[in-house]
């Protein structure tokens, strides 16, 4: 399921996520299994949740049951999976940053399940330090990204250019 260069890589992979705190794995299931990833949670039920000072999006819980998954997250982060929800981002859909929600350290493993995205249309997760430093998740078909959360994150609006829906796991 997962793809065997991560695999057989692991060791490296590893040092690299200890010294960036962050990494991200393109094409990281292999083919088969992400369609059908894909299509289950493109089918699910998503709920809109909006707040507008806050957020908007839709969501929908997603049982996601992997023991090779699992054991590699654990492995590589030391976290536990827990349950993810599963979103979906369309045209003005957003999230701020905002004082009033803190941020606990932690780790987030977030899957990128959209088919199709250009830059230009917004969407990405960005992670701010509060310092000027940020870390910015592009979407990427089929890709994991494991970070290290020492701040918070935003989605960035998308815009009237986006055609077409992202879809992410957050475990």
């Amino acid at each position: 399921m997962i793809n065997k260069i991560y695999l057989n890589n692991f060791e490296k992979i590893k040092a690299t996520f200890q010294k960036e705190g962050s990494i991200t794995f393109i094409d990281f299931f292999q083919e088969d299994f992400f369609k059908i990833l894909q299509k289950d949670v493109e089918t699910l039920n998503f709920k809109k949740e909006k707040n507008p000072t806050a957020y908007s999006y839709s969501q929908a819980n997603y049982l996601f049951r992997s023991k090779e998954f699992s054991k590699f997250v654990k492995k590589l982060s030391g976290r536990n999976l827990r349950r993810p929800i599963a979103y979906l981002f369309e045209w003005k859909d957003y999230t701020i940053l905002n004082d009033q929600i803190k941020s606990k350290t932690g780790v987030d493993i977030v899957f990128d399940l959209t088919e199709y995205w250009q830059p230009e249309w917004g969407g990405m997760i960005i992670y701010s330090d509060g310092e000027g430093k940020y870390i910015q998740i592009t979407p990427n078909r089929n890709s994991l990204t494991i970070i290290k959360r020492r701040g918070r994150k935003f989605v960035k609006y998308l815009n009237n250019k986006s055609q077409g829906r992202r879809y992410i796991l957050m475990f």
